[in-house]
């Protein structure tokens, strides 16, 4: 019997293929089991999210931190241990294992346990999501990773390994089959279908000739456009209010430390008690506040969390607080003490700034269909709808050829 596909723009990709399958299981096993933390975040935005956001938001839930042992030590309450008890995905997960202690070998990493995997549940989601980011040479060796392992071929062996993946069936003799999951860029696979209309959904079953068609969507973000638009200019702002604070000018300059790497100029001015007088201040505590509620967030360690705390007009530990801005502003992260979050990874800044606006929703468009845009939106009357904050082109009405997955800016009435 013979299989047609028809792609609708899509292609076969056997990573794609096995990413989704791994992705959509980590996603709902968060849902299921760690309800309100995925709430924010549709799948199509989760498979899309750079490495360092997917190691933010489902780090902490990827496997039990437990150096030294093996796969079959994991407990069922983390992704890993789930997987291996249900015996899914670990072949991949074998092969996840091996990339990650060849990754960070190559990078010469040399921190405590930098090559084992269940030694850092954050840092093996972040190393997964490396080894389904890239897709060719050329994705790569553009990438900000190091020049070591951009030149690998181990890396790029690991890479194009695919364990576990479904290939593409013409022609069968068998009454059920497989079949894969193609790839459309910023596009969400709905699945098969066995008519152009997507009528009648495919279930495996094969009994003669036969025709499939990929049914795609994708989605359109609709932004509030009130909060920051860029990190230099929150970094900016919150500058001028701790200088007008402290009663000295502090600038984005920074030097280099042996010690302690990258230093900006606000760690400096902030020893002794600074930034703790900064926060005492009550219209800078109320401005400033959810922005330590933020880094404390990216921490998953509850010890470490009560260090964010302000009461009693100080931090439970200023210094901690203090490095952690400095990681945030240089983009970087500090292994001395205090050890901080990694801030270097590519989307960071740009999911911070997003935060700061009152409302971003996501509008799906079905392929080759069209929307019509809200007249309203975060209680406010709009004029219509725009790809930059400016309104420089009003539209009323998004598409998916042109508006997946992009932002569209609210512009209001001028009042």
């Amino acid at each position: 019997m013979k299989i047609n596909y028809e792609l609708n723009g899509g292609i076969f990709s056997p990573k794609n293929d096995i990413k989704i399958k791994f992705y959509k299981d980590l996603y709902d096993f968060i849902n299921k089991h760690y309800n309100q933390v995925l709430k924010k975040i549709e799948f199509i935005d989760f498979i899309h999210l750079e490495p360092y956001l997917i190691g933010k938001y489902a780090g902490k839930y990827f496997l039990e931190e437990k150096p030294g042992t093996t796969l079959e030590d994991q407990s069922e309450d983390f992704f890993i241990g789930y997987c291996y008890k249900n015996n899914i995905h670990i072949h991949l997960i074998n092969l996840l294992i091996s990339f990650f202690e060849n990754w960070r070998t190559i990078e010469r990493c040399n921190e405590l346990y930098a090559d084992d995997f269940f030694a850092s549940s954050w840092a093996s989601m972040v190393d997964t999501a490396k080894y389904f980011k890239f897709e060719t040479k050329e994705q790569l060796k553009n990438s900000k990773e190091a020049p070591q392992i951009k030149n690998s071929e181990v890396i790029w062996n690991f890479m194009t390994t695919y364990p576990g993946a479904v290939i593409e069936t013409y022609d069968t003799n068998e009454s059920k089959i497989a079949v894969p999951i193609p790839k459309r860029d910023k596009y969400l696979f709905l699945g098969w279908y066995k008519d152009s209309k997507f009528r009648i959904s495919f279930n495996g079953l094969v009994n003669k000739n036969l025709s499939l068609y990929a049914k795609w969507a994708t989605v359109v973000s609709l932004h509030s456009n009130d909060g920051y638009n860029t990190f230099d200019e929150l970094y900016s702002d919150f500058l001028n209010d701790f200088s007008l604070v402290i009663k000295e000018k502090v600038t984005k300059d920074s030097v280099l430390n042996k010690i302690h790497g990258e230093v900006c100029d606000f760690l400096v001015k902030s020893y002794g008690g600074k930034l703790n007088a900064f926060f005492s201040n009550k219209k800078m505590y109320n401005k400033w506040i959810w922005l330590i509620n933020y880094l404390q967030n990216n921490v998953n360690d509850n010890v470490e969390k009560q260090k964010f705390l302000f009461q009693n007009s100080k931090f439970n530990s200023e210094p901690q607080v203090r490095y952690e801005l400095n990681s945030l502003f240089v983009g970087r992260f500090h292994l001395a003490w205090p050890k901080t979050v990694d801030y270097s990874g590519s989307g960071i800044k740009d999911d911070l700034v997003n935060s700061t606006a009152s409302l971003i929703t996501k509008k799906y468009i079905q392929s080759d269909k069209e929307i019509i845009l809200p007249k309203r939106f975060s209680n406010k009357k709009i004029i219509g709808w725009s790809l930059n904050r400016e309104g420089t082109s009003i539209i009323l009405k998004a598409n998916a050829n042109t508006h997946a997955f992009k932002i569209l800016y609210a512009i209001y009435e001028k009042e």
